[in-house]
This record gives structure tokens, C-alpha cells and sequence, in this order.
């Protein structure tokens, strides 16, 4: 004991602003640190990068405000990415401007860039009311197959992606969690087939590229043609021609996007023990696909529901508590340390302030204990962290801001969304203009990608 407390001086006084609110202490008052205080400690540091979480800006004044307990949670844990729950009212417009300051005191509290996301799910009421003033509801680039209609010609799909790349960045968001590019008959793509999937999809990706917004190709390894895994877990076996046709559209578009986004598919021939979230069998035949930059998040750890009565996670949850002599009650804290082990970069985490924090403390707990994985998870936290800080050192883009945009420039973008989300008018000469002469006006240090050699490579493609 005195040789962990000389120990815990000796890094305190070393390292005084790391050791702030040090979730390591509290475990070494609790004699629960099986490893060096050191190794613990440097564990905690780089945890928090491996996680992307909800932060909630519900009743919090202003109105599209983040919570202050979120902002203190992401300071604390230094995490590595954050999708913001803006309030959204029908009797209020949505400045992007006021949602960029909230963007920027969650990028101003960590050391290194902060990956920030948007998607539709998490707001609420604005698929309540069309208008433009709830254009937030419908702006993330994963809402459904909203974004990537096979059935739309590419013009349609570079106008749709260069609005949608513009919104993000006004609003300060730096992360499209989109395209949605796995094939499945759930949503009519199947009949399309994986090489007209990936150029639609390299489409947005351009688009997207071209004001700087980094994208996250997903659902790999499929989504069921049956049912949705929103509401639902459950098998999803398919034939090994199918399954072969399906990884394609990934094997496409693996040097495209710097993330990847696995979902909780059960294929019994594939892994008879788990879900692609939890299956080292997956996560490598993944990596082999993307290489050794990409990173691999998870899709919501949080859809996984029901879990009493879904057998198939609920008997992998035990099993692994069983043979880890574990005792984690928390089940989303096994779900995050398991898809970790399983070679996931990043845990997607969309509970509350107390779930986040009990998920962190649980991990690190694990980490530093003599379980029988606990070293491998601490290998794991370190190769997943060098990753994703290799990255966002390489990709200045990230902290990059852009001047205020005006009211009348913001109701043109919105104005522009509108006509873009129509398959009638989306694909107009005239909308690709306008488009362009926009960009002048918010991003003017860059270059339309209606004029880049990616758009006009497109164009050739459109020809044939």
C-alpha cells in the first residue's frame, strides 16, 4: 500500500493536470488498480478517445445551448467524438450560427480535435413540422436512404451532398455519419448491386470532402432485409454468395472515408457466438478490407434493446461476465469493453451525463484489473488510441472554423436543402449554379466541387 501511495505522489506531482478528478484515484482508494498507478493512469488518458457520445442540449438556455453538464463530462473524459442533441422548438428558428457557438465549447474543451456528428434520430420533434426552420431534423446524411438514392443521377447526388456539406459546416460539425452504403432489400438498394452503390456513395463522399465535413461509410458487414435493427436484434443469416456480395460496396469504397461504422448483425455462419459488434471474427475481416488507418466505430450501443428477451445478445452478455469473473452489471459497459476487445476503434455511447460515466469508470475498472482479458482491452486502448490521434493531428480540416454567415445567407442554404431533397428539381443546371455561388459566399477560400476533377470525373461517368 505505501508503495502505491509514494507512486500516486510521485505521478500527481509529475503530472498534476492529468491527475485532475482522476477516475484512476478513486479506484486506488478502493484497492481496485491490479497495475502499476502509472499504467493505470495512462490508460485513463487515452480511454476517453475511444468513445462517441450523446451530449444533450434539451431545456437549456439558449435554446440550441449544450447542457453545461456536457461540456464538463466531455472535458473530463477528453472523448473522442460527440453528437449533439439540440433542442429544436416548432415556434423557434435554428441559427446555425448559435449552433456553432454550442459546437465550439464542446471543440474548445478538448486537447485534441473533437469528432462532431449530427444525426437525425436524436432530435426529436422536427420530423413534426416541415419547414425550413426544422431543417436540423432531417441534415444528417445517415436519416434512412434520404441521401443515397440509387435512383437519383449523380448531379442530384453532388447538389444534395454539397447543401448538406454546407449546413454541417456553418453549424460547425465536422462529421457527415453517413453515407448509409450496405446493401439490403429493407430499403430497396438490393436490386441495385454494390458497384452502383459505391459510385453513388463516392458521389457524397466528394461532395462532402469538398468543404472539408469527413464522412463514415456504414452499416458494414449488412443490414437484414427483414428487419430493422433500430427496433430489433435478431438473425440475420444469409448465403455466402449474398454475404460476398454484400462486403463488396466496403471493398469499393475502403479508401474513401476515414470511418467505418459496424451494426449489430447476427450471421450464425460468420460468428455463431456474436454480434458483428462483439465478433473478432468480423472486426478482422473489416480491418483487412480498410487497412490500418481506418477507424472502426460502432454503430449505437444503445439500439440494442429488449435485452431479456433477445437471446442471442442476452446469452453473450452472461457468458462473457461468466468467464471473465467480471460481475459488470452495467450491460452497456460490457457492450462497450467487448466491442472494443473485439478490434472497434471507437464505442458509440448515447446515454445520459451518469450512464456515459459509469461506462468510463467500469472500462477503466476493467483495464487496470487481473481479469483475463484485462491486458489484451489495455492493448487494445492503446492501438485504438494511436490510431484516431495519428488521424486527427494528419486533418487540420477538423478545428477549422468559418466566419459568421448571415441570416439571409442561412435562409438561402435552407431554401437550397429543400430543392435539393426533391428527386424532381434536385439535379437542376440552375440549382448546381446557385449552388456554386453560395459556396463563394460562405466558403470562398475553397473550391466548389461542381468544379473539381472528382465532379468533373462524375460527369464523364454520367456519359457513358
Amino acid at each position: 500500500m505505501h508503495t502505491n501511495l509514494l507512486l500516486l505522489l510521485l505521478i500527481f506531482f509529475t503530472f498534476p493536470s492529468a491527475w485532475a478528478g482522476s477516475y484512476t484515484q478513486a479506484l486506488l482508494k478502493k484497492n481496485l488498480v491490479r497495475v502499476s498507478p502509472a499504467a493505470c493512469s495512462e490508460i485513463e488518458n487515452k480511454l476517453g478517445q475511444l468513445f462517441y457520445i450523446n451530449v444533450d442540449g434539451n431545456g437549456t438556455p439558449p435554446p440550441h445551448a449544450i447542457d453545461p453538464e456536457y461540456i464538463r463530462l466531455v472535458k473530463e473524459l477528453q472523448v473522442g467524438g460527440v453528437l449533439p442533441h439540440f433542442k429544436v422548438s416548432n415556434s423557434q428558428y435554428v441559427s446555425l450560427d448559435s449552433m456553432k457557438d454550442s459546437t465550439s465549447s464542446l471543440q474548445n474543451a478538448t486537447e485534441l480535435p473533437l469528432m462532431i456528428g449530427v444525426d437525425y434520430l436524436w432530435i426529436k420533434k422536427a420530423k413534426e413540422v416541415k419547414s425550413p426552420e426544422d431543417l436540423l431534423g432531417y441534415m444528417g446524411l445517415g436519416y434512412g436512404r434520404g441521401s443515397l438514392d440509387p435512383q437519383r443521377s449523380n448531379q442530384c447526388l453532388r447538389n444534395k451532398g454539397q447543401v448538406e456539406g454546407l449546413i454541417h459546416r456553418t453549424a460547425g460539425v465536422n462529421q457527415a455519419l453517413g453515407p448509409t452504403v450496405d446493401v439490403s432489400s429493407l430499403w430497396g438498394e438490393k436490386n441495385f448491386g454494390p458497384e452502383i452503390l459505391a459510385h453513388k456513395g463516392s458521389e457524397l463522399i466528394d461532395a462532402y470532402n469538398g468543404v472539408e465535413v469527413e464522412t463514415v461509410l456504414k452499416h458494414y458487414p449488412y443490414t437484414p432485409d427483414d428487419f430493422n435493427l433500430h427496433t430489433k436484434i435478431g438473425d440475420a443469416t444469409i448465403s455466402s454468395e449474398d454475404l460476398e456480395r454484400r462486403l463488396k460496396v466496403f471493398d469499393l469504397l475502403k479508401t474513401r472515408a476515414p470511418f467505418v461504422m459496424t451494426t449489430h448483425t447476427f450471421n450464425r455462419n460468420v460468428d455463431p457466438d456474436n454480434v458483428a459488434t462483439f465478433s473478432p471474427t468480423w472486426a478482422s475481416m473489416l480491418r483487412k478490407q480498410v487497412g490500418a488507418n481506418t477507424i472502426i466505430m460502432t454503430d449505437a450501443l444503445y439500439m440494442i434493446k429488449g435485452i431479456g428477451e433477445e437471446e442471442i445478445v442476452d446469452s453473450m452478455y452472461k457468458h462473457w461476465n461468466v468467464e471473465q469473473n467480471a460481475s459488470i452489471k452495467d450491460k452497456y459497459s460490457v457492450y462497450a469493453i467487448r466491442s472494443i476487445l473485439a478490434g472497434h476503434d471507437m464505442a458509440f455511447l448515447e446515454g445520459t451525463a451518469t450512464q456515459t460515466r459509469t461506462v468510463f469508470r467500469n472500462s477503466l475498472q476493467y483495464a487496470c484489473s487481473d481479469k483475463p482479458d484485462s491486458k489484451r482491452f489495455r492493448e487494445r486502448i492503446v492501438e485504438s488510441y494511436d490510431r484516431i490521434r495519428r488521424y486527427k493531428l494528419a486533418n487540420s480540416n477538423l478545428l477549422r472554423r468559418i466566419p459568421k454567415v448571415s441570416l439571409e445567407t442561412q435562409q438561402k442554404l435552407f431554401a437550397l436543402y429543400w430543392r435539393t431533397a426533391s428527386a424532381q428539381t434536385c439535379g437542376d443546371t440552375a440549382l448546381t449554379k446557385e449552388i456554386s455561388d453560395l459556396y463563394k459566399v460562405i466558403l470562398p477560400s475553397l473550391t466548389s466541387p461542381a468544379a473539381s476533377a472528382a465532379a468533373d470525373e462524375a460527369r464523364a461517368y454520367d456519359a457513358r
